[in-house]
């Protein structure tokens, strides 16, 4: 018997990179996190790509540890070009959910240091080529 695979939610994904922007900004790992909430790192991480859903309880406890009110946890993701809240529902969730991992993170980080908009024209003509060829 096969079993179902989740999709997340956008409003799961949307919170988790709320969770995930501001922790970052601390400067905190996901284990650092994980230690004072008392679960492990790959719950922590779930949490941010929005495959666990995060409980009221767990919210007001992650907002503590962050030190930011809970409000700000339902915020858009200031950190996207395009924000991901419950309107953006058309937005492919694999997509969002790819978008915490740390493949990811690395290529936005080293994309965004190209200041050349024409190299950075380059780079994402080389990518969609290479997808196409595999």
């Amino acid at each position: 018997m096969k079993l179902a695979v989740r999709k997340p939610n956008v409003i799961d994904l949307a919170i988790g990179g709320r969770i995930r922007e501001h922790r970052r900004r601390l400067g905190m790992s996901q284990p650092e996190l994980a230690r004072s909430l008392g679960v492990t790192a790959q719950q922590v991480q779930k949490y941010e790509v929005g495959l666990s859903r995060v409980g009221s309880s767990r919210l007001q406890q992650i907002a503590r540890k962050l030190h930011v009110p809970i409000s700000s946890l339902f915020e858009p993701v200031a950190s996207s070009t395009r924000c991901v809240t419950s309107s953006t529902a058309s937005i492919d969730t694999a997509i969002l959910a790819w978008l915490g991992t740390p493949e990811c993170i690395e290529l936005n980080r080293a994309f965004k240091q190209i200041a050349d908009p024409r190299i950075r024209r380059r780079v994402v003509a080389l990518i969609v080529a290479v997808s196409k060829n595999h």
